[in-house]
């Protein structure tokens, strides 16, 4: 996902246009289509599924604990996210004062931090790094980063090197909530309802955050926005660390 933002950023000057970029998108769609079809293999078959109590057992998902606070953590995560990159190409037109195809290439470059950021993620869970501890300080720092995107308390340079660790802490949080999904979900075949609250709480946040700040900036202007992606970032680590007792047991020796 980030390197598909990313590269949207980089091309999308390329194109004539927003429906030619969205005809672009289709296309890519279609061959990823294509590409399941020809190389995914085709499952065993194996015991029937009762779809009813399938459904029932995925619904009662939502009073449980650990999933839904591993999606609302998604959905805080999320609005930071989109909130800040959404919005760098006009931030940075404002303070470099340079072309949008420039803007785009230095949000661009800012994003594909967020690549990173989940490769990182992936090394050190698996030595073992506390869970908890990784999504409470990867929302803690980007907090802190927006604060200083939004803030003219750096020159051009120092805030767009904000953006990168932005991007970059918050590319810890994908990866541990997706393997954590897996590993809560009350049964093997509840796996993908799991996961698939998470992501709505993802795409929840995707719509909310761009949204919300830009009604902070339009009617307070960039400090309320600073102000409120700190506030996410804050509910975020609460929320990491409400999820500790839930998730802790799970990676204790004998747990």
């Amino acid at each position: 996902m980030p390197a598909g933002m990313a590269l949207a950023m980089l091309l999308g000057p390329l194109f004539g246009g927003w429906r030619a970029i969205w005809l672009a998108g289709a296309a890519f769609a279609v061959l990823a289509a294509v590409a399941v079809v020809l190389k995914v293999p085709a499952g065993a078959a194996g015991r029937a599924v009762s779809w009813r109590n399938l459904a029932a057992e995925a619904g009662s998902l939502i009073f449980r604990r650990a999933p839904v606070l591993l999606a609302l953590h998604f959905a805080l995560y999320a609005m930071m996210f989109f909130a800040v990159l959404s919005f760098l190409p006009v931030l940075l037109i404002e303070r470099i004062q340079g072309s949008l195809a420039l803007a785009g290439l230095l949000s661009g470059l800012a994003t594909a931090g967020n690549i990173a950021g989940n490769l990182l993620a992936g090394l050190l869970l698996r030595r073992g790094v506390d869970r908890t501890r990784l999504l409470a300080a990867a929302g803690f720092a980007m907090g802190v980063a927006a604060l200083f995107v939004f803030l003219p308390l750096l020159p051009a340079a120092g805030a767009f090197l904000c953006c990168i660790l932005f991007a970059l802490a918050g590319g810890f949080i994908p990866a541990t909530l997706l393997s954590t999904a897996a590993a809560i979900a009350p049964r093997a075949d509840l796996v993908p309802a799991t996961i698939g609250l998470l992501m709505q709480g993802s795409n929840l946040g995707q719509v909310l955050g761009p949204v919300a700040v830009g009604w902070v900036i339009s009617t307070v202007g960039w400090q309320g926005a600073a102000g409120l992606v700190a506030l996410l970032a804050l509910l975020a680590v609460a929320t990491a660390a409400a999820l500790d007792r839930d998730i802790r047991p799970l990676w204790r020796p004998g747990g």
